[in-house]
Protein backbone atom coordinates (compact mmCIF):
# COMPACT_ATOMS: atom_id res chain seq x y z
CA UNK A 1 0.00 0.00 0.00
CA UNK A 2 1.71 2.89 -0.96
CA UNK A 3 -0.81 5.52 0.23
CA UNK A 4 0.28 9.18 1.03
CA UNK A 5 -1.40 11.78 3.53
CA UNK A 6 -2.95 14.50 1.74
CA UNK A 7 -5.00 17.88 3.03
CA UNK A 8 -7.75 18.67 1.14
CA UNK A 9 -11.11 21.08 1.74
CA UNK A 10 -14.13 19.22 3.89
CA UNK A 11 -16.51 19.67 0.56
CA UNK A 12 -14.20 17.67 -1.30
CA UNK A 13 -15.78 14.58 0.53
CA UNK A 14 -19.24 15.28 -0.87
CA UNK A 15 -18.28 16.61 -4.19
CA UNK A 16 -15.77 14.23 -5.45
CA UNK A 17 -16.24 11.11 -2.63
CA UNK A 18 -12.86 11.85 -0.97
CA UNK A 19 -12.64 9.67 1.46
CA UNK A 20 -10.75 11.52 4.83
CA UNK A 21 -10.29 12.02 8.32
CA UNK A 22 -11.22 14.75 9.91
CA UNK A 23 -7.92 17.61 10.76
CA UNK A 24 -9.63 20.48 11.37
CA UNK A 25 -13.71 21.86 10.72
CA UNK A 26 -12.69 22.58 7.52
CA UNK A 27 -9.63 20.50 6.46
CA UNK A 28 -9.30 16.92 6.11
CA UNK A 29 -6.60 14.74 5.99
CA UNK A 30 -6.91 12.37 2.82
CA UNK A 31 -5.23 9.94 1.44
CA UNK A 32 -3.08 9.84 -2.75
CA UNK A 33 -1.76 7.55 -4.55
CA UNK A 34 0.92 8.78 -7.18
CA UNK A 35 0.53 8.82 -10.78
CA UNK A 36 2.28 10.06 -13.41
CA UNK A 37 2.04 14.08 -13.44
CA UNK A 38 -0.33 13.98 -10.44
CA UNK A 39 -2.15 12.01 -7.75
CA UNK A 40 -5.58 10.44 -7.08
CA UNK A 41 -7.25 10.81 -3.79
CA UNK A 42 -8.88 7.45 -2.43
CA UNK A 43 -12.60 7.31 -2.35
CA UNK A 44 -14.89 6.29 0.03
CA UNK A 45 -15.45 2.94 -2.05
CA UNK A 46 -11.85 2.46 -2.39
CA UNK A 47 -11.44 2.72 1.36
CA UNK A 48 -13.53 -0.14 1.99
CA UNK A 49 -12.26 -2.30 0.07
CA UNK A 50 -8.80 -1.89 1.65
CA UNK A 51 -10.39 -3.92 4.55
CA UNK A 52 -8.07 -1.36 7.11
CA UNK A 53 -9.10 0.98 9.64
CA UNK A 54 -8.56 4.99 8.94
CA UNK A 55 -5.67 5.08 11.86
CA UNK A 56 -4.05 2.02 10.10
CA UNK A 57 -3.70 3.39 6.65
CA UNK A 58 -3.14 7.48 8.66
CA UNK A 59 0.05 5.45 9.92
CA UNK A 60 1.01 3.74 7.49
CA UNK A 61 0.76 6.43 5.15
CA UNK A 62 2.50 9.13 7.23
CA UNK A 63 5.86 6.63 7.07
CA UNK A 64 5.27 6.42 3.49
CA UNK A 65 5.50 10.40 3.32
CA UNK A 66 8.24 10.22 5.16
CA UNK A 67 10.22 7.70 3.67
CA UNK A 68 9.80 9.15 0.45
CA UNK A 69 9.90 13.04 0.99
CA UNK A 70 12.91 13.04 3.50
CA UNK A 71 14.52 16.07 2.25
CA UNK A 72 12.06 19.12 4.03
CA UNK A 73 13.48 22.31 4.96
CA UNK A 74 11.61 23.48 8.07
CA UNK A 75 12.84 26.65 9.12
CA UNK A 76 12.36 28.28 12.33
CA UNK A 77 13.15 31.85 13.30
CA UNK A 78 13.15 34.27 16.04
CA UNK A 79 10.60 37.14 15.74
CA UNK A 80 8.54 39.89 18.07
CA UNK A 81 8.02 37.68 21.59
CA UNK A 82 8.04 34.23 19.71
CA UNK A 83 8.98 32.42 16.68
CA UNK A 84 7.92 31.07 13.79
CA UNK A 85 8.48 27.87 11.64
CA UNK A 86 7.79 27.11 8.04
CA UNK A 87 8.55 24.19 5.57
CA UNK A 88 9.80 25.32 2.50
CA UNK A 89 9.89 22.70 0.00
CA UNK A 90 7.15 23.71 -2.52
CA UNK A 91 8.20 21.20 -5.49
CA UNK A 92 6.47 18.29 -4.41
CA UNK A 93 2.75 19.40 -3.39
CA UNK A 94 3.14 17.93 0.30
CA UNK A 95 4.10 20.80 2.04
CA UNK A 96 1.38 21.36 4.61
CA UNK A 97 0.50 17.94 5.14
CA UNK A 98 4.06 17.16 7.03
CA UNK A 99 2.88 18.38 9.96
CA UNK A 100 1.65 14.75 10.51
CA UNK A 101 5.05 13.93 10.31
CA UNK A 102 5.97 13.04 14.57
CA UNK A 103 9.25 13.68 13.88
CA UNK A 104 8.35 17.09 13.12
CA UNK A 105 5.68 17.64 15.60
CA UNK A 106 8.48 17.20 18.00
CA UNK A 107 10.63 20.26 16.13
CA UNK A 108 7.91 22.45 16.27
CA UNK A 109 6.94 21.39 19.67
CA UNK A 110 10.46 21.98 21.49
CA UNK A 111 11.23 25.14 19.38
CA UNK A 112 8.53 26.95 19.17
CA UNK A 113 5.44 25.99 22.24
CA UNK A 114 3.48 23.20 23.00
CA UNK A 115 0.66 25.21 22.16
CA UNK A 116 1.60 27.39 19.23
CA UNK A 117 -0.82 28.26 16.52
CA UNK A 118 -0.67 27.58 12.75
CA UNK A 119 -2.08 28.18 9.07
CA UNK A 120 -3.04 26.07 6.55
CA UNK A 121 -4.29 27.80 3.38
CA UNK A 122 -2.62 25.73 0.94
CA UNK A 123 -1.10 22.15 0.49
CA UNK A 124 1.72 24.22 -0.60
CA UNK A 125 1.69 26.45 2.46
CA UNK A 126 1.74 26.35 6.32
CA UNK A 127 3.43 28.42 9.05
CA UNK A 128 3.14 27.72 12.36
CA UNK A 129 4.21 30.37 15.68
CA UNK A 130 3.72 31.55 19.06
CA UNK A 131 3.79 35.22 19.94
CA UNK A 132 2.52 37.57 22.17
CA UNK A 133 3.04 40.35 20.13
CA UNK A 134 -0.45 41.24 18.86
CA UNK A 135 1.05 42.97 15.75
CA UNK A 136 2.92 39.82 14.83
CA UNK A 137 -0.49 37.54 15.28
CA UNK A 138 -2.85 40.38 13.22
CA UNK A 139 0.44 40.09 10.76
CA UNK A 140 -0.17 36.46 10.51
CA UNK A 141 -3.60 36.35 10.47
CA UNK A 142 -3.69 39.02 6.80
CA UNK A 143 -0.83 36.76 5.24
CA UNK A 144 -3.13 33.49 6.14
CA UNK A 145 -6.34 35.29 4.20
CA UNK A 146 -4.10 37.21 1.29
CA UNK A 147 -2.61 33.44 0.75
CA UNK A 148 -6.26 31.26 1.33
CA UNK A 149 -7.18 33.89 -1.82
CA UNK A 150 -3.97 33.62 -4.01
CA UNK A 151 -3.64 29.76 -3.54
CA UNK A 152 -4.54 27.36 -6.38
CA UNK A 153 -5.38 24.85 -3.93
CA UNK A 154 -6.75 26.72 -0.91
CA UNK A 155 -7.71 24.91 1.93
CA UNK A 156 -8.68 27.49 5.15
CA UNK A 157 -8.03 30.92 5.91
CA UNK A 158 -8.37 30.24 9.54
CA UNK A 159 -5.98 30.10 12.46
CA UNK A 160 -5.99 26.95 14.36
CA UNK A 161 -4.29 26.49 17.46
CA UNK A 162 -2.25 23.17 17.89
CA UNK A 163 -3.83 21.99 21.63
CA UNK A 164 -7.33 21.56 19.52
CA UNK A 165 -6.26 18.91 17.42
CA UNK A 166 -7.36 15.40 17.88
CA UNK A 167 -6.40 13.35 15.01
Amino acid sequence: MNYLPQFFPEYWKTEHNVYGIKFTNEVFIGFVEKLDGGYSFLSYEEFEKLKINSKELLAKSIENLKNIFENCDLKIYAIESGKVGFWNSENDNFTSVRILIPEYQKIILDNISKNFNFSIPSRDIITCWKTESKEENEKFERETKEDFREEEYNLSEKIYNWKDIVI
